[in-house]
């Protein structure tokens, strides 16, 4: 069993050499720091003319000890909150196992509050 970060992006015009390349630079320093974890991902896909700019996923062993998907969670959408201010104009949608990420422009990618998800219900 697994927990898993889906995310996709969409815009009219396709991802610039620039921003491509600030894209993996972003990931690569992610990659790096999460060294010797346990994680896959992230599975990333550069999308051609109609299709999504950018999506994939990235997940971890869900093994119930609640620090190590905090540590996680927190990790990988503050990769996911750079990669977005990247990718300008895209629109997004995430989530978590089916539900949503909200995006706040101050702080970027965050989880529902219980009060959220309730009213998601």
């Amino acid at each position: 069993m697994a927990v898993e970060i889906v995310f996709c992006a969409v815009r009219a015009e396709q991802m610039t050499p620039q921003e491509d390349a600030k894209i993996e630079e972003i990931s690569r320093k992610y990659m790096e720091e999460y060294k010797g974890k346990k994680f896959e991902g992230p599975g990333c896909i550069v999308g051609e003319e109609g299709e999504p700019v950018f999506s994939g996923s990235v997940r971890i062993p869900f093994r119930s000890v609640q620090n190590e998907l905090d540590e996680f969670l927190d990790y990988w959408l503050r990769w996911l909150t750079e990669i977005t201010y990247v990718l300008v104009g895209a629109e997004w949608e995430a989530g978590i196992e089916g539900v949503p990420l909200l995006w706040d422009e101050g702080k970027g990618w965050r989880l529902m509050t219980d009060e959220e998800y309730r009213n998601l219900m």
